[in-house]
């Protein structure tokens, strides 16, 4: 199986987001293969040619997952202004973070899941990398005070029957602009 097939890409995808449908209305544990093929519209012999059970399903969506938001990172253009890499790091992040609010909130709320320590992990990791601090040695903290910050956020927003995600997406850049310039950028 070529994972760089089209055919074998849309049959993943289509399996992964039933599976994620399914995740929204019942524990991981109620799921059967049975109820992702049905709804699916695959047969069992398929999901098989790609997973070998629900929690392999779950592993590799969460790799999936782990693979895209590392490619915003890879693709992250650092502004010529660096007083801007702050802002526009994280207003990066939480447009990703809202592009895929459904599968990150279905896959981050699993118990057994460790995807929302691993998509810190790597914004803490990459922030340290773009973001030029006066003070490095107090990176750490402050990128992952933001991260916990903005789940914070998103978390209460999720609860909220109509939130604006303009004003959201400008409430956090605010936290988070006055959270890194708490330490300075370091100017040239």
């Amino acid at each position: 199986m070529n994972e760089n097939d089209r055919r074998t890409r849309r049959t993943q995808k289509l399996i992964r987001d039933n599976f994620i449908d399914l995740m929204a209305k019942m524990p991981i544990n109620e799921i059967t293969i049975q109820a992702i093929t049905d709804k699916a519209d695959v047969n069992r012999r398929t999901f098989y040619l790609h997973y070998t059970d629900i929690y392999d399903l779950l592993s590799k969506t969460e790799d999936y997952v782990m693979n895209h938001f590392s490619k915003i990172f890879d693709e992250f253009e650092i502004p010529t202004d660096e007083k801007m890499i702050g802002s526009i790091f994280f207003r990066t992040v939480l447009n990703y973070v809202e592009d895929n609010e459904k599968m990150l909130g279905i896959l981050c709320r699993n118990p057994d899941s460790k995807l929302m320590q691993k998509l810190i992990l790597l914004t803490v990791a990459n922030g340290k990398k773009f973001i030029p601090f006066a003070h490095p040695e107090n990176a750490d903290y402050i990128l992952n005070y933001c991260c916990w910050g903005m789940v914070g956020i998103i978390h209460t927003a999720m609860f909220q029957n109509d939130f604006d995600a303009a004003k959201l997406s400008t409430l956090a850049d605010k936290l988070l602009t006055v959270t890194i310039e708490a330490d300075g950028i370091k100017t040239n």
